[in-house]
């Protein structure tokens, strides 16, 4: 299942939990971008910390892609990926090093108030 909600510092927390298949993502994605009124300049923290996340190396790629899609009316995306599996924390650093666009930074952190610190840190 994947939740969202806008914290009152501006960031919006994408909480993941239990078993995570591309189309939850791709799902989620697609909802993202019919949000209404969402700031030009965004920080996302997903916390992926409750989830498992079964995707393979060619369904990321394409999450890659739908991302991209997803964020392309944003001027910038600052996004931070807080998780303690291995597994995830894997496929989060090679996300996180997929480049989407110019506009885009990802960083992956254990540390939720680390993960938080960076994105309130980020010029949007």
């Amino acid at each position: 299942m994947i939740s969202y909600k806008i914290n009152n510092d501006g960031i919006i927390e994408i909480i993941f939990s239990g078993n995570i298949v591309y189309k939850d993502i791709a799902d989620w994605l697609t909802k993202f971008s019919e949000v209404p009124s969402l700031p030009k300049k965004i920080k996302l923290l997903y916390d992926m910390r409750n989830a498992c996340l079964l995707i393979d190396m060619v369904k990321l790629i394409q999450i890659t892609k739908k991302t991209e899609e997803a964020t392309n009316k944003f001027d910038s995306v600052h996004t931070a990926f807080l998780m303690t599996e291995l597994e995830i924390s894997t496929y989060s650093m090679l996300f996180s090093f997929l480049d989407v666009n110019g506009k885009t930074s990802r960083k992956v952190f254990t540390d939720e108030t680390k993960a938080r610190d960076w994105l309130s840190n980020q010029n949007v």
